[in-house]
């Protein structure tokens, strides 16, 4: 009796083992994921083409705001957790495309905004809709960087 209970014990651990494992090796370095830096006007084509190219990917941004841009963050959330700014849509020059972040119930910033400079960057998950008015929206979801990085020395 004890004999199984060890062996279904030592079962039990390695499968902990091999799970904890898999998620591990699953985790990215900092130099695996794909980065976008630059300074955005209105019109924001480059970061557009940029997001919906690694749709449904974790990336890092280090952009630049323009001062509009900065006015629709510093209004905050809204009733969703949504932080929400807009451009004009390069292919379209006549529609905006909104850029959302969503944050978590908590209201908890897993990204960097600075407001004098206009500069946000982390990491996020990107995802693209298209809003029942046909503009364009990507979802910017922040990742904290300790649930998404492998520490590397």
């Amino acid at each position: 009796m004890t004999q199984k209970i060890l062996t279904a014990v030592f079962l039990l651990l390695l499968t902990i083992f091999g799970i904890l494992y898999f998620f591990y090796s699953k985790q990215y370095t900092d130099d695996s994921i794909k980065g976008y830096e630059a300074s955005l006007t209105t019109d924001s084509e480059g970061f557009q083409s940029f997001l919906y190219e690694n749709k449904g990917k974790f990336v890092k941004l280090s952009v630049v705001l323009s001062s509009d841009m900065i006015q629709d963050i510093l209004k905050g959330m809204d009733k969703d957790n949504r932080i929400i700014f807009t451009a004009s849509d390069g292919e379209n020059q006549d529609q905006l495309i909104q850029y959302m972040i969503r944050l978590p119930d908590d209201g908890r910033r897993n990204f960097e905004f600075d407001q004098v400079s206009g500069k946000l960057s982390g990491y996020f998950k990107t995802y693209r809709r298209v809003a029942t008015n046909g503009s364009p929206i990507i979802n910017l979801v922040p990742i904290p960087p300790n649930l998404l990085l492998k520490q590397t020395k």
